[in-house]
């Protein structure tokens, strides 16, 4: 019982936020919408990166609104999917950080969030998506 009551003070949100904590981020492009996600993609897609090209800032609600195939063209598929009824969430990690994408019934991510392995807030994920896609091929 003593371990159910601990876990009766505990809320997602302490693990998990949708805006990553800049105060450690270097000077670098930011993406903050579908918009700039597509533009920067495209700009990719035409032209071959400089191997030390800074990785951009892509904020998590720039993937809300994609569709289930960008996402794997673009980030590869996820480490986990677990499904309740119709949605899902996806989640991508790498040693440190976490990307969680809530999709609905018609495969479109409705929610995306980061976090850190550990659970100690977000210091250092900020690039977690950049980076991501900037290391997978863009289809």
């Amino acid at each position: 019982m003593l371990l159910l009551a601990g876990c009766a003070d505990f809320k997602f949100g302490d693990l998990v936020s949708g805006t990553p904590d800049t105060a450690d981020a270097p000077e670098q492009a930011k993406v903050e919408d579908m918009q700039g996600l597509a533009t920067l993609l495209d700009k990719r897609s035409r032209e071959t990166p400089a191997p030390s090209q800074t990785v951009p800032r892509i904020e998590p609600a720039a993937l809300v609104g994609a569709k289930v195939a960008q996402i794997t063209s673009w980030m590869g598929p996820p480490s986990l999917v677990w499904r309740e009824g119709g949605n899902a969430m996806w989640r991508y990690h790498d040693r440190e950080c976490v990307i969680l994408l809530f999709v609905d019934g018609n495969d479109i991510v409705r929610d995306a969030r980061l976090s850190r392995r550990d659970g100690a807030g977000l210091t250092g994920c900020g690039n977690a998506i950049g980076q991501r896609i900037v290391t997978r091929p863009v289809g």
